[in-house]
């Protein structure tokens, strides 16, 4: 007898339980670590130091959202609701009705001056401050920050809130002025409105500025900036001794092409380097003249500052210290200056010393005693050239610079 195929299947083959549907690769992490204690160990480490750092950036991030420390012990709660920006500003506001916001929470900042100067061009990211300290500013506190080189610019800048060589370490400072300074001349860049209530300069006695930016700009044997071949490494000129013997002295050793341009670079006719190019004269000139002016004093910065506190309304003694921020250390040849030579230079930057006067005897927040101080710590210096007056020489300051 023959049977059909399948009844010869099922009658060969034991029966089979329907088996469940499985998912693919399924693994245990028990599994797949078995025989590998090192491997297991070093993964279960690596996965507690991840969630370590996710809880440290999670609460991080939630402690950041509630406030700004801007100095220590001191900090300014974000952004609140709109009607009570001014309060939270002042200190007033209630900081459990403050609700953190970005900066897109807040309208945009009006046209930059310096963009409507000069459509083709973006205003630098380091000329703009923090969103909680430029808005809201009532008009006739507004200060523009007329930031002069190698003047303790770059500290004063750091500790208003502007980001020009600042180091991690300097914090905003406390009081009104950093609130209230809500833009910046420096450099090419002029993004001050002309109807700003005041206009706050970074001074230094002019010689003083001179001994520093000549050491600061002195190049390294790869630098590249044509001002600087052409003043420090095509001329014999290693520091400034050797450019007033050498340059400014009639009869000086150098060719005439270096002893023009050692005229030049003191009077800042031409471009050897920033801070020569861009001197008193250069920041004096396009501010308007009925300006009211303000004055942070390189030798006296927190007294200045103080007393400009005052001028905008504000404690007399906010702050008792400064950090100072992009220097560079002077060697003894660098500071090394003859009593003839450094009346050549006094010589040299007449025209510069004049403005200097001017803009000190604008200043508000000087008064007669703190005025004829730096009167009597210029004439140690240049004494022919403090009792000089008159209007600078207009050759010095041709309108070459402001293209």
């Amino acid at each position: 007898m023959v049977l059909p195929l399948s009844a010869m299947g099922h009658a060969s083959q034991p029966r089979r339980r329907p088996s469940t549907p499985q998912p693919y690769m399924q693994m245990s992490i028990t599994g797949f670590f078995r025989g590998k204690p090192l491997l297991g160990l070093i993964t279960v480490a690596l996965y507690g130091a991840i969630m370590l750092l996710l809880f440290y950036f999670c609460s991080g991030l939630s402690q950041s959202s509630s406030s700004v420390i801007v100095s220590s012990g001191q900090t300014w709660p974000l952004a609140p609701v709109s009607e009570d920006i001014n309060a939270v500003r002042e200190g007033t506001e209630n900081p459990a009705r403050v609700k953190t916001l970005s900066e897109s929470d807040f309208p945009p900042p009006p046209p930059s001056p310096y963009e409507k100067r000069w459509p083709r061009y973006k205003l630098p990211k380091w000329a703009t401050k923090p969103f909680f300290l430029r808005a809201d500013v009532p008009a006739n506190k507004k200060v523009c920050f007329v930031h002069v080189r190698k003047t303790a610019g770059s500290s004063l800048g750091c500790y208003l809130g502007f980001q020009i060589h600042c180091s991690s370490k300097v914090k905003i400072a406390k009081g009104l002025l950093p609130k209230y300074t809500t833009n910046v001349f420096h450099n090419g860049v002029n993004y001050c409105p002309d109807d700003a209530a005041y206009f706050l300069f970074a001074l230094r006695n002019p010689l003083e500025r001179t001994k520093s930016w000549f050491v600061y700009n002195c190049p390294n044997p790869l630098v590249k900036e044509v001002g600087q071949i052409l003043l420090y490494l095509d001329c014999p000129f290693k520091t400034l001794n050797d450019l007033a013997e050498l340059g400014l002295r009639e009869g000086g050793n150098a060719t005439k092409v270096c002893r023009d341009r050692a005229h030049a670079a003191i009077q800042g006719t031409e471009r050897f380097g920033y801070h020569a190019f861009f001197n008193y004269g250069y920041y004096y000139l396009p501010t308007p003249r009925n300006a009211t002016i303000i004055v942070a004093r390189t030798e006296h910065l927190v007294e200045d500052w103080n007393s400009i506190e005052a001028v905008l309304g504000g404690r007399s003694d906010v702050i008792d210290e400064f950090q100072k921020q992009n220097s560079k250390p002077k060697s003894d040849a660098d500071k090394y200056l003859s009593d003839e030579l450094r009346s050549l230079l006094c010589e040299a930057l007449c025209s510069e010393i004049q403005v200097y006067k001017m803009v000190l005897r604008k200043a508000v927040n000087l008064d007669s005693v703190q005025l004829q101080l730096s009167h009597d710590e210029l004439h140690a210096s240049c004494p022919v050239q403090v009792r000089a007056e008159g209007y600078p020489n207009p050759v010095a300051y041709e309108n070459i610079k402001y293209f």
